[in-house]
């Protein structure tokens, strides 16, 4: 269709009648999309109601609450997207790659987005979910977390570069779109390269071209094992997802900005149009929690996840314990409390859920009524012990610093889910994991773009800081009020 003029007309006219083909299976996939967003609207939606009218049902929802709710996560998630890359702006400037070239000349400033993306990414992976330093692939291989992601986010600049960008230029220019198509293709066979609305190659092929992406190999055969590392990780066969389609017990299936290499026989498919603009944070985070949630290295993970949340409440003054876990009784066991601390007569009780990023109702509504409700009724267990878990151990108490029975005690549910951040369930409130990040830093002036960024620190805590001004933050939604968000 690009290049009509290169085929014999009965090739063109197959081509055409392939493409028409290709429309409607798309256009037949969103009406199934949408069939079953109707489906869960209803199913998952508490507002939601239908009416008989005109001969069909009418969906529709009684108020707009649960818009405007959806509407302000949305919102938070973007204020909390900018703050993390706030954040690895400043962990770039910090290093040692902030004075190197990085890469070639032209690709300078790709290439400093694509390293500071990929270092917001790795402390978000470290503070929230505990992931260290290095990623296992299989039992035999594993690759440092920051070049994994890197290797996504280079992709992107690429493709953004290579890709995006001329094409947008052309069609701004008033080029027509398969016009414009044709002349990025043409420009890319004159430079010897594919611009192709999809790309491929082989492994060999695919490996050699980016192993030098990964610098903390010195040899060129370790960088090639590592490329070969990250495109195993960030892959998926098409035949095994074909196969899985079939089980009606099949495992969970990566979306493909989630796994954008598509492996098909020997070749590796790439979609720029998707991937130039993917979150892969996102898609990190549902590849070792959702798609691999039996990987050993999970428990320990969850373990560091909390140590890291007790050491930022360790620098403001808390006392901390971690995992405490209460005397079993014949007639009662209420579990593994995850985190207690304790400063200045404030307690609070935390029990932390990590899970993975949530994309429809249905896994949001399944969250909500499975665990953050258990979560609620385990911390309403616990809290109910906690006084006899002081008076019968005076371990707990010294390692608190509680000397007496005067104190107030507070029970949340941090969640590295944001959709019911500031929510009450069960009569327990839910704090984001991030939001509480935000909280502990006092870094509520970050949550905007790196232009608006103000010099002076706006402080949640103008008269300094206590533990009770700390509850009295996280429980009136301050950083959201403040922000202009209606809580």
């Amino acid at each position: 269709l690009l290049i009509p003029e290169s085929y014999p007309l009965h090739t063109y006219l197959q081509c055409v009648k392939n493409l028409q083909l290709v429309v409607e299976l798309f256009w037949n996939t969103q009406e199934l999309i949408d069939y079953e967003g109707s489906i869960d609207w209803f199913c998952y939606d508490e507002k939601c109601r239908y009416q008989y009218g005109e001969n069909k049902s009418v969906l529709f929802n009684e108020d707009d609450s649960e818009s405007i709710r959806w509407d302000q996560t949305g919102q938070k998630s973007t204020l909390l997207w900018h703050y993390w890359l706030n954040r690895g702006v400043e962990q770039f400037l910090s290093s040692e790659m902030a004075n190197s070239q990085i890469g070639s000349e032209e690709y300078q400033d790709a290439n400093l987005t694509a390293v500071t993306k990929a270092m917001r990414s790795c402390l978000q992976l470290e503070a929230l979910y505990g992931i260290g330093n290095t990623v296992a692939v299989t039992e035999d291989t594993d690759i440092p977390l920051f070049e994994l992601m890197l290797t996504n986010e280079l992709h992107s600049a690429m493709f953004a570069k290579e890709y995006v960008s001329p094409l947008h230029n052309r069609i701004v220019a008033g080029t027509p779109l398969l016009v414009a198509l044709k002349d990025l293709m043409m420009h890319g066979f004159v430079d010897g390269e594919n611009r192709l609305p999809f790309t491929w190659s082989d492994l060999k092929a695919k490996t050699s071209r980016i192993k030098d992406w990964y610098l903390s190999e010195q040899t060129s055969d370790s960088r090639e094992a590592k490329a070969q590392a990250a495109i195993s990780f960030w892959s998926q066969n098409l035949k095994s997802v074909s196969d899985e389609l079939k089980n009606s017990n099949r495992k969970p299936i990566a979306k493909l900005h989630e796994k954008p290499f598509l492996q098909l026989g020997n070749f590796f498919l790439q979609l720029p149009w998707l991937m130039f603009d993917s979150n892969h944070f996102n898609a990190a985070v549902n590849n070792l929690r959702r798609l691999n949630n039996r990987r050993p290295e999970l428990k320990t993970e969850t373990q560091q996840a909390e140590e890291h949340l007790a050491d930022s409440m360790r620098k403001l003054g808390f006392h901390v314990v971690v995992g405490y876990q209460p005397a079993k009784t014949v007639e009662d066991d209420v579990g593994e409390i995850d985190l207690i601390c304790h400063q200045g007569g404030t307690v609070l009780m935390l029990e932390v859920k990590t899970g993975y990023v949530r994309s429809s109702s249905a896994e949001i509504w399944l969250h909500k009524n499975t665990t953050l409700r258990k979560a609620s009724w385990q911390l309403q267990r616990k809290s109910a012990k906690f006084p006899t878990m002081l008076l019968n151990d005076e371990s707990l108490k010294q390692q608190l610093g509680i000397s007496g029975a005067d104190y107030q005690l507070h029970c949340w549910i941090v969640d590295t889910c944001i959709e019911f951040d500031g929510q009450l369930i069960g009569g327990y409130r839910v704090v984001s994991r991030e939001t509480l990040e935000v909280v502990m830093r006092d870094e509520m002036h970050m949550l905007c773009s790196l232009e608006r960024m103000q010099p002076v620190r706006n402080t949640l805590y103008p008269d300094g800081f206590s533990a009770q001004k700390f509850v009295d933050v996280i429980e009136s939604e301050a950083v959201w009020t403040k922000c202009g968000l209606a809580v």
